[in-house]
């Protein structure tokens, strides 16, 4: 189960220098600059729907997975709300996450088993299906070009995140 951790970081203000590095299906690779100078590398993935799948790593070691929908508006930060992950209609994965905004994310260590096991379900799959806790769909997302987008992830880490 993923479990949360300190998201401070993601509440710093990208600056205009944010750069998409890498494109393949609708997926892409983006390293974001923030004010005060901190960088990210997020593989993301808009849907038909609007929502905005992420998944970013931090020079702190952390690593956040998001939902991002401009039709969402959570009236307060809210804490261990739970959600889940199915690539390929397999095991869902269920993580702690917080609410906030228009955004429920994730985040845990970079190098956390769980998070690796779910790196590579995406790397091998074919469709990745949001659902609440008890299996309601909330959204879906083609995993069309992920696999590629994240060993240049990996890549953007290697250089400019230090992980």
């Amino acid at each position: 189960m993923i479990r949360l951790a300190a998201i401070t970081l993601l509440f710093a203000t990208p600056s205009l220098a944010d750069q998409t590095l890498f494109t393949e299906g609708t997926w892409n690779l983006v390293l974001y600059e923030f004010d005060d100078g901190t960088v990210s590398c997020a593989t993301e993935s808009t849907n038909d729907d609007g929502t905005v799948f992420r998944f970013e790593s931090w020079p702190t070691g952390v690593a956040a997975i998001s939902l991002t929908d401009p039709d969402w508006q959570f009236p307060h930060e809210s804490v261990d709300e739970t959600f889940g992950l199915r690539i390929n209609g397999g095991e869902l994965w269920l993580g702690q996450a917080t609410k906030f905004d228009n955004t429920v994310q994730a985040s845990l260590p970079a190098e956390d088993q769980t998070l690796n096991g779910l790196i590579d379900q995406l790397m091998s799959g074919t469709a990745l299906d949001v659902e609440s806790a008890k299996g309601t769909p909330i959204t879906h997302f083609s995993l069309a070009g992920v696999a590629k987008t994240l060993e240049n992830h990996f890549q953007c880490e290697d250089r400019f995140v230090g992980i």
